[in-house]
């Protein structure tokens, strides 16, 4: 599954970062010189994330995108009404074809700007108006980390227009993400395992984007871009390649008010090995630096029947995920 940042037309500034997976070979809608068609733009991605700063306060967002692809300046200039329905059949095939625990999103107002009349969102396009909006409002404080929060919405009306045969139905997640959340460039250096081909005292760059992924208000989940995966990334002797550990996945939690880090633990559950995280008590300053958004990670990996493995990492933020 592809992710990609893509712009947002109307935003609430600094509230949210948009980002879609990408569908594969997708026919982007229909051509026809004769009739206007009507569209949702975020039908081309297979699922379009809106990931929002679990700052307390009331927002109202964009949740998705209603256009008309007028054929005249005479279509421009009518009102046209369209009527957008749910479809949580989208949000049952998407956790089936992933086994994923998308659920659909209630914790939220609907603004008055776009009416539901208990079964459509009824979107009026007036002269002029090719592209409209349903928005919502919701405080993301209260948004749950556990879940999976899912919209998914299809064309169910476009009065005398066509629907586009492709791009009548999208889906969305409304997700939370706390202040350490973000893609990272990682530097690592472990020490310990010289003796199991495991790089010792010796720093390098690992591949690729390093992602904290909020899991809680304060904690978060990792993801390496190089290998695509959540495991516990380390290098062999002399750097020469860049691996991981199986059975071990790191959570971080930080403290919210002094942004120490104060737990690592493995949310893999342990195989014969009993591979354990923790913090390295030795190392009182691992923290994450609110003005450069570095984070500095001493953590220890144990396993039954081999010395304890340490880490000093350093994360670099690059930017939003």
């Amino acid at each position: 599954m592809q992710t990609k940042n893509i712009a947002l037309l109307i935003a609430t500034a600094g509230a949210l970062t948009f980002t879609a997976c990408n569908k594969v070979d997708i026919n982007q809608g229909i051509t026809n010189n004769e009739k206007t068609i009507v569209k949702l733009p975020q039908a081309a991605n297979e699922i379009n994330i809106i990931s929002l700063n679990a700052a307390p306060g009331t927002i109202t967002i964009p949740v998705l995108e209603v256009r008309r692809d007028v054929i005249s300046e005479a279509d421009l200039n009518t009102t046209q009404i369209v009527k957008i329905a749910p479809n949580p059949d989208a949000i049952t095939a998407y956790n089936a074809a992933h086994s994923a625990n998308l659920s659909t999103f209630t914790n939220y107002t609907l603004d008055p700007s776009t009416p539901y009349d208990g079964a459509n969102w009824v979107v009026t396009f007036g002269p002029g108006d090719f592209v409209k909006y349903i928005n919502i409002s919701l405080d993301p404080s209260t948004l749950d980390f556990s879940k999976r929060n899912g919209l998914a919405f299809k064309v169910a009306d476009a009065g005398t227009s066509p629907i586009s045969v492709d791009l009548n139905a999208a889906l969305i997640e409304v997700a939370a993400k706390n202040k350490y959340d973000g893609v990272y460039a990682l530097r690592i250096r472990t020490v310990g395992w010289a003796a199991y081909g495991i790089a010792d005292d010796e720093t390098g760059n690992y591949p690729g984007n390093y992602l904290l992924i909020s899991s809680g208000a304060t904690s978060l989940k990792t993801l390496t871009t190089y290998r695509g995966d959540n495991l516990l990334p380390a290098a062999t002797t002399g750097q020469a390649s860049y691996t991981a550990f199986g059975a071990t996945s790191p959570q971080f939690v930080f403290d919210g008010a002094t942004n120490k880090l104060v737990s690592v633990s493995n949310i893999i559950p342990p195989d014969s090995r009993n591979r354990m995280l923790k913090i390295n008590p030795a190392i009182t300053d691992s923290r994450w630096d609110p003005a450069t958004k570095k984070a500095y990670l001493a953590f220890i990996m144990s396993q039954n029947g081999r010395p304890d493995q340490f880490f000093y990492d350093t994360l670099t933020y690059k930017g939003a995920r």
